[in-house]
């Protein structure tokens, strides 16, 4: 089982990946002469959009701030996990 942290660098390692891998397949399109190609199931992928989606994809998963404070917790350390449920403990 992932705890926070490793979960957290999996899914930035995995955007790594994905971004990656949009702007390679955007900039060969582009390089062959070519402002589309085709996707796995067949689609049209503009090549240009591709490229700065993947660049965007590769902002976020490197750049992305991690949270910095402790979750919300009640007076016997249990986390809180809707408000709704705050009117029990009065």
């Amino acid at each position: 089982m992932l705890n926070d942290k490793s979960r957290q660098m999996a899914n930035r390692i995995a955007g790594v990946v994905v971004g990656v891998l949009a702007v390679v397949l955007g900039l060969a399109s582009l390089l062959n002469g070519k402002s589309s190609y085709q996707n796995y199931w067949g689609g049209l992928v503009f090549a240009p959009v591709a490229i700065l989606m993947g660049f965007l994809v590769l902002f976020i998963s490197i750049f992305r701030p991690t949270k910095t404070h402790p979750p919300t917790k009640d007076r016997k350390g249990k986390r809180i996990r809707f408000p709704a449920d705050d009117y029990r403990k009065w």
